[in-house]
Protein backbone atom coordinates (compact mmCIF):
# COMPACT_ATOMS: atom_id res chain seq x y z
CA UNK A 1 0.00 0.00 0.00
CA UNK A 2 2.55 2.55 0.87
CA UNK A 3 4.30 1.45 -2.52
CA UNK A 4 1.24 2.26 -4.28
CA UNK A 5 0.77 5.67 -2.06
CA UNK A 6 4.30 6.59 -3.10
CA UNK A 7 3.94 5.68 -7.13
CA UNK A 8 0.53 8.11 -6.38
CA UNK A 9 2.08 11.26 -5.19
CA UNK A 10 4.99 10.44 -7.49
CA UNK A 11 2.34 10.85 -10.45
CA UNK A 12 0.66 13.71 -8.98
CA UNK A 13 3.79 15.92 -8.81
CA UNK A 14 4.94 14.65 -12.24
CA UNK A 15 1.56 15.84 -13.75
CA UNK A 16 1.14 18.96 -11.57
CA UNK A 17 5.40 20.11 -12.85
CA UNK A 18 3.80 19.26 -16.31
CA UNK A 19 1.21 21.13 -16.13
CA UNK A 20 3.21 24.49 -14.71
CA UNK A 21 6.07 23.86 -17.39
CA UNK A 22 3.10 23.86 -19.90
CA UNK A 23 1.73 27.19 -18.70
CA UNK A 24 5.39 28.52 -18.62
CA UNK A 25 5.96 27.52 -22.37
CA UNK A 26 2.46 28.04 -23.20
CA UNK A 27 3.48 32.18 -22.04
CA UNK A 28 6.85 31.78 -23.24
CA UNK A 29 4.88 31.56 -26.90
CA UNK A 30 3.18 33.98 -26.25
CA UNK A 31 5.87 36.64 -25.62
CA UNK A 32 7.86 35.17 -28.64
CA UNK A 33 4.84 35.77 -30.97
CA UNK A 34 4.56 39.39 -29.29
CA UNK A 35 8.28 40.33 -30.11
CA UNK A 36 8.16 38.67 -33.78
CA UNK A 37 4.99 40.97 -34.24
CA UNK A 38 7.16 44.19 -32.76
CA UNK A 39 9.77 42.94 -34.90
CA UNK A 40 7.95 43.45 -37.69
CA UNK A 41 6.48 46.72 -36.93
CA UNK A 42 9.71 48.12 -36.29
CA UNK A 43 11.29 46.36 -39.86
CA UNK A 44 8.22 47.92 -41.64
CA UNK A 45 9.05 51.37 -40.40
CA UNK A 46 12.75 50.77 -41.43
CA UNK A 47 11.49 49.82 -44.58
CA UNK A 48 9.18 53.31 -45.05
CA UNK A 49 12.49 55.33 -43.49
CA UNK A 50 14.39 53.94 -46.12
CA UNK A 51 12.17 54.28 -49.22
CA UNK A 52 11.40 57.99 -47.95
CA UNK A 53 15.24 58.49 -47.89
CA UNK A 54 15.62 57.19 -50.99
CA UNK A 55 13.18 59.72 -52.64
CA UNK A 56 14.36 62.90 -50.56
CA UNK A 57 18.26 62.26 -51.16
CA UNK A 58 18.32 65.47 -52.73
CA UNK A 59 16.92 67.45 -49.22
CA UNK A 60 17.67 71.22 -50.88
CA UNK A 61 15.63 69.89 -54.11
CA UNK A 62 13.17 68.20 -52.06
CA UNK A 63 13.04 71.81 -49.57
CA UNK A 64 12.69 74.03 -53.04
CA UNK A 65 9.73 71.65 -54.95
CA UNK A 66 7.72 71.63 -51.61
CA UNK A 67 8.10 75.54 -51.27
CA UNK A 68 7.15 76.01 -54.95
CA UNK A 69 4.05 73.98 -53.99
CA UNK A 70 3.23 75.98 -51.19
CA UNK A 71 4.04 79.06 -53.01
CA UNK A 72 1.36 77.83 -55.81
CA UNK A 73 -1.14 77.17 -53.56
CA UNK A 74 -0.75 80.17 -51.70
CA UNK A 75 -1.02 81.98 -54.98
CA UNK A 76 -4.04 79.92 -55.93
CA UNK A 77 -5.67 81.03 -52.45
CA UNK A 78 -4.65 84.94 -52.85
CA UNK A 79 -6.39 84.59 -56.48
CA UNK A 80 -9.81 83.28 -55.28
CA UNK A 81 -10.08 86.04 -52.49
CA UNK A 82 -8.55 88.83 -55.15
CA UNK A 83 -11.73 87.62 -57.04
CA UNK A 84 -14.19 87.29 -54.52
CA UNK A 85 -12.99 91.19 -53.42
CA UNK A 86 -13.19 91.95 -56.70
CA UNK A 87 -16.85 90.55 -56.73
CA UNK A 88 -17.66 92.50 -54.01
CA UNK A 89 -16.18 95.47 -54.88
CA UNK A 90 -17.82 95.78 -58.13
CA UNK A 91 -21.51 94.98 -56.73
CA UNK A 92 -21.14 97.35 -54.10
CA UNK A 93 -20.44 100.36 -56.55
CA UNK A 94 -22.93 99.26 -58.48
CA UNK A 95 -25.63 99.47 -56.00
CA UNK A 96 -24.41 102.68 -54.70
CA UNK A 97 -24.58 103.88 -58.69
CA UNK A 98 -27.96 102.47 -59.47
CA UNK A 99 -26.72 100.08 -61.79
CA UNK A 100 -27.67 96.29 -62.16
CA UNK A 101 -25.33 93.72 -62.47
CA UNK A 102 -26.71 91.09 -64.48
CA UNK A 103 -24.00 88.43 -65.25
CA UNK A 104 -20.98 88.02 -63.26
CA UNK A 105 -18.53 85.18 -64.11
CA UNK A 106 -15.13 84.52 -64.28
CA UNK A 107 -12.95 84.09 -67.36
CA UNK A 108 -9.87 82.48 -66.36
CA UNK A 109 -7.94 82.54 -63.65
CA UNK A 110 -7.33 86.37 -63.78
CA UNK A 111 -10.48 88.30 -65.18
CA UNK A 112 -14.15 88.23 -64.82
CA UNK A 113 -17.05 88.87 -67.65
CA UNK A 114 -19.65 91.17 -66.36
CA UNK A 115 -23.04 92.84 -67.95
CA UNK A 116 -24.95 95.21 -66.26
CA UNK A 117 -27.21 98.23 -66.72
CA UNK A 118 -28.59 101.24 -65.58
CA UNK A 119 -29.57 104.98 -66.31
CA UNK A 120 -27.03 106.18 -68.51
CA UNK A 121 -25.09 108.81 -66.32
CA UNK A 122 -25.56 106.11 -63.70
CA UNK A 123 -23.51 103.69 -66.10
CA UNK A 124 -21.00 106.00 -66.21
CA UNK A 125 -20.04 107.22 -62.87
CA UNK A 126 -19.88 103.43 -62.25
CA UNK A 127 -17.35 102.85 -64.81
CA UNK A 128 -15.67 105.77 -63.61
CA UNK A 129 -15.88 104.49 -60.04
CA UNK A 130 -14.38 101.30 -60.98
CA UNK A 131 -11.40 103.36 -63.13
CA UNK A 132 -10.89 105.22 -59.66
CA UNK A 133 -11.20 102.33 -57.22
CA UNK A 134 -7.94 100.81 -58.91
CA UNK A 135 -9.97 97.70 -61.17
CA UNK A 136 -8.53 97.38 -64.71
CA UNK A 137 -10.92 97.28 -67.67
CA UNK A 138 -9.50 95.15 -70.43
CA UNK A 139 -12.70 95.40 -72.68
CA UNK A 140 -15.42 97.32 -72.51
CA UNK A 141 -18.77 97.43 -74.89
CA UNK A 142 -21.79 99.65 -73.94
CA UNK A 143 -25.05 100.16 -75.65
CA UNK A 144 -28.34 101.66 -75.62
CA UNK A 145 -31.50 99.96 -74.34
CA UNK A 146 -34.89 100.07 -76.43
CA UNK A 147 -35.75 101.95 -73.30
CA UNK A 148 -33.99 105.43 -74.29
CA UNK A 149 -32.14 106.46 -71.41
CA UNK A 150 -30.80 103.13 -70.52
CA UNK A 151 -27.02 101.93 -71.13
CA UNK A 152 -26.14 98.53 -71.09
CA UNK A 153 -22.63 97.55 -70.37
CA UNK A 154 -20.14 94.50 -71.15
CA UNK A 155 -17.03 94.61 -69.90
CA UNK A 156 -14.00 92.34 -68.53
CA UNK A 157 -12.18 93.09 -65.78
CA UNK A 158 -8.49 91.66 -65.24
CA UNK A 159 -7.14 90.72 -61.80
CA UNK A 160 -3.95 92.14 -59.98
Amino acid sequence: MMQQRVKTISYGCMLALAAVLLVQAWSLLGEREALAAQEQEVRQELAQAKQFALAHKDYEGYKERLDAQVSKLEQAGIRRSSVTACMRLVQRLAAEQGVQVQMVQGEGKQSLQLAAEGDFFAALRWLRRLEREGVCISELQAYQKAQGQTLGVELVVQMH
